[in-house]
């Protein structure tokens, strides 16, 4: 159904809406010589721009778009190129792809955030998690311990032996061997800076290839913690476990209603890039379409979403209210 869904908006022109006073202007890059408006972006979003689409249609029958989508990870090129409105897309947008904008530009592209991907559960693609070995006696860890473990400089000191944590006997013993994939500004560098502040890597941290690596690594090496992107459930060796994460508080697996109410730590979020700086006007036509986004309806188009996969979760009211006010 995904894929039919994006060869129809990469084919086709959604015809979209607008109020009376809403108006494209014909000297925009990103309008096309029929006067459509040309989106950029990632396929894993086809299904909720389809949707987006007809609820802006609704309150705005004059404007129309023009779509092609890509499969991920399919990242900002659009607005890079300066042909596309925004880029909607269904990652953290990595260094990499934020360095060619930022030269063009001299800043950088503001992000807002619109809704949530992946959660655990059977049949599914586990979110970013953390992930020890089946002998490891923790049963969670907080977020701010997680810190701690893989990256250096965070207060109020690093953690680098599991008796740090409070355990003692023979793990208090030996040191903790984090492993992850590459530092190389993307899917880790980004999550790296987006949930522990920018800190570097720590000089421990051994980089491996693939997120099936990290987990064969934490297979056979009992003081190990592995930290992996999304990843099928079924894929976890048998002797790994996942470990529930806290921010302070309760622990949660990152299933449905844990994401959806914000409270798993290391969910990522799909974003819509557009080409101006944090703080300054935007694009009418991209403000009113964000505003859809945004709004109750458009959130609860994301829940119609959610059994598919990746498996795509509303922000919460709280959320939106913050991504609404950026774009005012």
């Amino acid at each position: 159904m995904k894929s039919r869904l994006a060869i129809l908006a990469a084919a086709c022109l959604f015809t979209l809406g607008a109020r009376g006073e809403l108006a494209i202007p014909r000297d925009r890059p990103y309008v096309l010589p029929d006067g459509s408006v040309y989106i950029v972006g990632d396929n894993t979003l086809a299904p909720l721009l389809a949707r987006w689409n007809e609820l802006f249609a609704r309150s705005h029958p004059g404007i129309r778009f023009t779509i092609r989508l890509a499969n991920p990870p399919a990242g900002i090129d659009g607005i890079i190129a300066r042909v596309s409105i925004f880029a909607p897309v269904a990652h953290d947008a990595w260094e990499s792809e934020i360095d060619p904008f930022k030269r063009l530009n001299g800043f950088r592209p503001l992000d807002i955030r619109v809704a949530r991907i992946g959660y655990a559960g059977a049949g599914r693609d586990n979110p970013p998690s953390i992930y020890v070995n089946a002998a490891n006696p923790f049963a969670r860890l907080d977020i701010e311990e997680v810190g701690r473990i893989f990256t250096a400089g965070r207060m109020p000191s690093d953690l680098r032996h599991w008796r740090q944590l409070g355990v003692g006997g023979e793990w208090g013993k030996h040191s903790i061997h984090a492993y992850g994939t590459r530092d190389n500004g993307e899917t880790l560098t980004a999550l790296r800076l987006a949930r522990f502040g920018g800190q570097p890597f720590a000089r421990h941290y051994e980089a491996l290839e693939t997120d099936a690596d990290v987990l064969e690594a934490v297979a056979g090496d009992r003081y190990g913690i592995g930290l992996a992107w999304t990843l099928d459930a079924a894929s976890v060796p048998a002797n790994v476990k996942r470990l529930p994460l806290s921010q302070g508080g309760a622990a949660f697996a990152g299933e449905y209603e844990d994401v959806r109410a914000g409270r798993y730590p290391l969910s990522p979020f799909a974003h819509f890039y557009l080409p101006v700086a944090d703080g300054r006007s935007l694009d009418p036509v991209a403000r009113e379409y964000l505003r859809t986004v945004l709004s109750p309806e458009g959130q609860r188009a994301i829940e119609a979403e959610k059994a598919g996969r990746p498996g795509l979760v509303p922000l919460t009211r709280d959320e939106a209210a913050r991504e609404i006010a950026r774009i005012e």
